[in-house]
């Protein structure tokens, strides 16, 4: 306990001693709020050589005129090796935006930074729980870090403060799998965050039941452990997204007792509408496979596809949060040293992203009318991602 005392003390000495002088060309402005992190040059030195792993470095953080103490270490997975990359923070004492825990996203693949804002309010449309999230313009020891979004992470306080149950919660990480058919440790790619314990017999038995039942005649064997309409709206919802990253990582299975069966929460949004084959009706994964095997779920899955490009894709639900986002991160964007300064024009960004939807509309309405049990069952035969 002294130790830490101690270490945190030396903090405030160093930052006590930091000169005030910004090196920043952004005002932060009441759209889009500044956050100041500090911590000692040898912490920040220590953060940036080992942002492979998960050290963490004790900071202090300036938010809407409230200072808060707490930790930092690098976050996310294949962004590490970004010249920006992604934190998670953890509070020592105070909130921020009412959170004790967040992530600040660099959205690394997402060159307009308004991927997360849109995919979350497509998801809440569709009936799925998501979480809060913000734009904010970063500072690290008085140095511009960018343009970055402040994620809620999703733990027992995300379905505590939506009143939601939980009584077991995987979290998808990079290629995990659906089938023994082929060599697979969910272990090593599933990670159990509730409860904290190496107990994966539901998810073993879930896997099993997608490679041994025969869904053509009977969907219960799959029904028992997977809440089979969640799955297939979660998955035409990604599928039109172009959410590519989403099929084999990047969402989480929940239940909500040990007696229930498993659906799903979305996560991490920055590979939205990305550039795909528009005439692919469906992101490939053994569950998907599986379950359009059935000719009636293959029928609720098309017609679930045909009201979501309806209601995504044919309203003003993105145009609105597009026109209200340009407004409000453009500066950032444009001061941000990885996205702004000569590498990207905003407004281009913005209209590649709006044509992508409307070609992606109309391929989509064209490849659905041809989109066939029959033709479907061919390409789920020879073992590829179904096509039209």
């Amino acid at each position: 306990m002294k130790k830490h005392i101690l270490k945190y003390f030396f903090v405030f000495l160093f930052l006590l001693s930091c000169s005030d002088q910004i090196n920043s060309p952004f005002q932060e402005n009441d759209q889009l709020p500044v956050m100041e992190i500090k911590m000692t040059n040898a912490d920040f030195h220590s953060l940036s050589e080992n942002r492979m792993h998960d050290r963490e470095v004790p900071i202090i953080i300036y938010y809407k005129g409230e200072k808060v103490d707490g930790l930092i270490r690098a976050s996310g997975a294949g962004s590490r090796y970004f010249p920006k990359w992604s934190y998670k923070v953890t509070l020592t004492n105070g909130l921020v935006e009412s959170f004790d825990e967040f992530n600040l996203s660099a959205q690394t693949f997402d060159k307009t930074m308004m991927n997360t804002a849109i995919a979350s309010a497509v998801y809440r449309k569709a009936g799925f729980p998501v979480f809060k999230s913000s734009h904010i313009f970063l500072r690290i020891n008085n140095e511009d870090s960018g343009l970055f979004v402040m994620t809620e992470r999703v733990e027992r306080e995300f379905f505590e403060n939506r009143n939601l149950k939980v009584a077991e919660l995987f979290k998808l990480g990079f290629d995990s799998k659906f089938t023994f058919n082929v060599t697979n440790n969910p272990e090593s790619s599933f990670e159990k965050k509730i409860p904290d314990d190496d107990n994966f017999n539901s998810l073993y038995e879930f896997i099993n039941a997608l490679d041994t039942c025969n869904i053509s005649e009977n969907i219960n064997g799959i029904n028992k452990f997977l809440k089979v309409s969640n799955y297939l709206r979660y998955h035409s919802v990604t599928s039109i997204l172009g959410n590519i990253d989403a099929f084999t990582n990047n969402f989480f299975l929940v239940k909500e007792n040990p007696e229930s069966n498993y659906h799903i929460v979305p996560w991490d949004f920055d590979k939205c509408f990305s550039e795909t084959d528009n005439s692919k009706l469906y992101g490939d994964n053994e569950i998907i496979r599986k379950l359009l095997q059935n000719e009636e779920l293959f029928s609720i899955y098309k017609n679930n596809t045909a009201l979501n490009i309806n209601r995504i894709f044919k309203t003003n639900l993105i145009p609105n949060i597009i026109d209200s986002l340009s407004t409000t991160i453009r500066t950032g964007f444009n001061n941000d040293q990885f996205l702004g300064d000569g590498r990207y024009n905003f407004d281009v960004e913005i209209q590649k992203l709006q044509s992508y939807i409307e070609r992606r509309t109309i391929d989509f309405e064209t490849n659905l009318r041809s989109f066939t049990f029959e033709k479907n069952l061919e390409n789920i035969s020879d073992n590829i991602t179904p096509l039209n």
